[in-house]
């Protein structure tokens, strides 16, 4: 999330009540931290499934203009799933985005969690050093709506020629794994009913059981 200033015409249009506001920036990344696809929209403080739910990625996905493949076999498994992205609760469990399992969590959805936490530390890293990087971002832009979005998008890209041109170190921009603070933010967190979420809890409860099948890995049982 980026703040920028108004001008003090726009400020009259606007409000006379609030100094600065906000855009939101939603993007996916891969691996190398690179962002694949970015959003900027949404001023003020609107929520994170909010935004996502009338966002162009949103309608992307829904209607695979992309062209992906419907399902894909999980490694190792006869088992096959539709690719999804990994996000957090703030948006809704969907066939394509998974998200963490909030109740009766037992040992193997903890293991999913864990697995999902891993999974999510490339978005999270990726704007971590996207901000760490331009630190524009990290200040009150005094500058129109328009031109604050060009910064932001620029950012985004300059972001991504940097890592083409000398790559993501993972051992200094992906951090331990801890999902304290992810726990604590999500505690709350209400299901989002409806037969996507359903087809989306199905979907999860295949990860879950794949995860301490085939798709185990020899560590995770030391982060549960």
């Amino acid at each position: 999330m980026c703040a920028y200033k108004l001008r003090q015409s726009q400020a009259q249009i606007t409000t006379i009540t609030r100094l600065f506001f906000s855009i939101v920036l939603q993007g996916i990344a891969d691996p190398q931290l690179r962002f694949l696809c970015v959003e900027v929209e949404a001023y003020g403080k609107e929520s994170d499934g909010g935004i996502f739910g009338r966002s162009a990625i949103k309608k992307t996905l829904e209607g695979n203009t992309v062209n992906l493949p419907e399902e894909v076999p999980l490694p190792d498994s006869d088992v096959s799933l539709p690719l999804f992205l990994v996000g957090d609760s703030a948006y809704p469990p969907r066939p394509y985005l998974m998200t963490r399992i909030n109740t009766n969590l037992t040992h193997d959805r903890k293991i999913f969690n864990y697995r999902h936490s891993r999974a999510r530390c490339c978005i999270e890293c990726a704007f971590g050093v996207l901000a760490g990087k331009w630190r524009v971002l990290k200040t009150t832009i005094c500058v129109k709506v328009t031109t604050a979005e060009k910064i932001v998008l620029a950012a985004v890209a300059l972001h991504n020629a940097v890592i083409n041109h000398e790559g993501a170190s993972r051992e200094k921009d992906i951090p331990i794994w801890d999902d304290s603070h992810v726990r604590a933010r999500e505690r709350h967190v209400v299901a989002h009913p409806g037969r996507p979420g359903q087809h989306a809890a199905w979907v999860r409860e295949q990860l879950v059981q794949y995860f301490v099948g085939a798709g185990a890995v020899t560590w995770q049982e030391n982060y549960i």
